[in-house]
């Protein structure tokens, strides 16, 4: 689908972390230009790679299409639309409340 921009967005997957990496440091006479605060005692630091674990969109949707999770959004769909019938005051669209209002 193209945005207002024309530039198109997909949905590729879920981020759920990276893969933790320690760098050797690198000793120098002098202090870097950057002033960086790692003690000159240690060998390496640790941190995040930039490596993305993520869990891909074709793998989400497959997950979404099982059985048991369509039969039971059927039902949810299901129950908001007896309750909506139910209830006129319940309406699909949002409606700002305030303190001061007598209900």
């Amino acid at each position: 689908m193209a945005g207002p921009t024309g530039h198109f967005l997909r949905f590729l997957g879920l981020h759920w972390g990276q893969f933790p990496e320690e760098w050797e440091i690198k000793k120098r006479k002098a202090p870097s230009a950057h002033g960086a605060a790692v003690s000159a005692d240690e060998d390496s630091i640790k941190g995040m790679s930039g490596m993305t674990l993520a869990v891909p969109a074709w793998d989400i949707l497959e997950f979404l299409k099982m059985p048991q999770f369509e039969e039971e959004r059927r039902r949810e769909l299901e129950t908001l639309r007896n309750a909506l019938n139910k209830d006129d005051r319940i309406s699909s669209r949002p409606v700002a409340e305030s303190a001061d209002q007598d209900n």
